[in-house]
């Protein structure tokens, strides 16, 4: 019984790392997560695949934040007004 225990937790463990790239993508809460999760899923089992979509679930994930600051600056100081 404890050898089946073993085997059930190392195919958990397999499955984990296999998804890994869905699981930091998901977290990261990334644009694309549902491409990543289709490329990871269909073509994870390849090297390639699984490299493309761990490096694309790293990579920056779009919610950038672009704060714009108009400041009008009056540096003509006129003593004689």
């Amino acid at each position: 019984m404890h050898n089946n225990d073993t085997n059930w937790f190392m195919v958990i463990i397999m499955i984990a790392v296999y998804v890994l790239p869905t699981i930091i993508a998901s977290l990261r809460h990334h644009r694309s997560v549902m491409a990543i999760a289709v490329v990871n899923i269909l073509l994870g089992w390849t090297f390639v695949g699984y490299l493309w979509a761990l490096i694309w679930s790293l990579a920056n994930h779009g919610n950038n934040t672009v704060v714009i600051n108009n400041i009008i600056q009056n540096n003509s100081h006129n003593p004689k007004r």
